[in-house]
């Protein structure tokens, strides 16, 4: 039998009893990427008016920095045709074990274009990689939003965590908003890719198309935190604890 004569003891034990724990956080950064590629061609029957563009910010052995890329081209054809694409990012790690990456102006804008393409799907987008040092979860939310006056050929975004092979498509269209959870083994090297799929071929005509999207990521371990309201009967038994203290008898 457990016995306590503190008020401490009396809150391990209600804490224990909810089943709370606080997220192990600590992971091993190995590598972070954002790096974008796009290209586009303003009549696909004339070779001379394929045009690409790319950018890359990176940082690897463990040295965790902020990183933002972005890419752009445009083409103009005889006719007078033309098209630009583009693509754009930012990546914030606000430790190891979380973040916000953001992707903006991904699309393309085109006017009179009979027969071309613009593709902003072209590069690795992000990708961290890490070694987690606990079992765990890696979560996900994530919130994209399309705009222009035609959004076919954006799809969204897909979404790979190499090492277990987990892959998802996020469809714009279906699944704009969401949350996502993979588990996570301790001593396992992962890597975690977010990358658009926005090409479009053929005919283009006159439009205005582009997608935004914000995936906040953060990896955990142990339980779950408990909600306010378990939080709160745990205060209660701690209190309720004072009353079984036992007291020194006066001689």
């Amino acid at each position: 039998m457990v016995r306590c004569a503190s008020l401490p003891c009396f809150l391990v034990i209600a804490a224990l009893a909810l089943g709370g724990a606080l997220p192990a956080i600590a992971q091993t950064p190995y590598q972070g990427v954002l790096s974008f590629k796009v290209s586009c061609d303003a009549d696909d029957r004339d070779n001379s008016s394929a045009v690409e563009g790319w950018g890359t910010d990176a940082w690897v052995s463990g040295l965790v920095r902020n990183l933002t890329a972005g890419a752009s081209a445009s083409a103009v054809a005889e006719s007078g045709a033309s098209v630009s694409t583009g693509a754009f990012g930012n990546a914030t790690w606000l430790s190891p074990a979380e973040g916000v990456v953001s992707f903006f102006d991904i699309g393309w804008e085109a006017d009179g274009v009979v027969s071309g393409n613009a593709l902003a799907y072209q590069g690795t987008d992000w990708y961290y990689q890490f070694r987690a040092t606990a079992d765990g979860w890696l979560e996900i939310d994530y919130e994209m939003a399309g705009r222009g006056t035609e959004l076919f050929g954006l799809n969204g975004f897909e979404l790979e965590l190499q090492g277990p092979g987990y892959w998802k498509f996020l469809s714009l269209a279906s699944e704009p908003v969401g949350s996502l959870q993979y588990p996570l083994v301790d001593g396992a090297t992962y890597g975690l890719k977010i990358k658009n799929w926005a090409n479009i071929y053929g005919y283009l005509g006159s439009r205005t198309s582009y997608m935004d999207a914000t995936f906040r990521w953060r990896i955990t371990g142990g339980q779950p935190i408990p909600e306010p309201g378990a939080l709160a009967m745990a205060g209660a038994l701690g209190v309720a604890g004072l009353g079984w203290a036992p007291r020194r008898r006066r001689t």
